[in-house]
């Protein structure tokens, strides 16, 4: 059903006056109110395949960040101990 060929009365006139995205075009013919069309979502949310799938994902992303916590740490470690080695011959060279 096109507007402009509408004889219909009341919520049908409403509906095609209305601008595009307004509450009343929701009601308008799908040639008329293509701003209110909405795509569907590219992934179901709560699908039981993405709920069954959330404890992996958590569980690679605690690992992940437990491995690069374990890396932090060794490189701080290092630089801890180069440091100390430039303090000691700072010391030595001061003496």
């Amino acid at each position: 059903m096109v507007c402009e060929s509408n004889d219909e009365e009341d919520e049908v006139q409403l509906a095609c006056a209305a601008p595009q995205g307004s509450l009343h075009s929701k009601f308008a013919p799908d040639s008329v109110s293509l701003s209110m069309k909405v795509d569907p979502p590219a992934q179901k949310l709560g699908s039981p395949k993405e709920k069954s799938s959330l404890p992996f994902t958590a569980k690679a992303k605690e690992i992940s960040f437990e491995q690069k916590k374990r890396e932090l740490d060794e490189r701080n470690a290092r630089l801890l101990r180069k440091n100390r080695e430039f303090l000691r011959e700072v010391a030595r060279f001061n003496n």
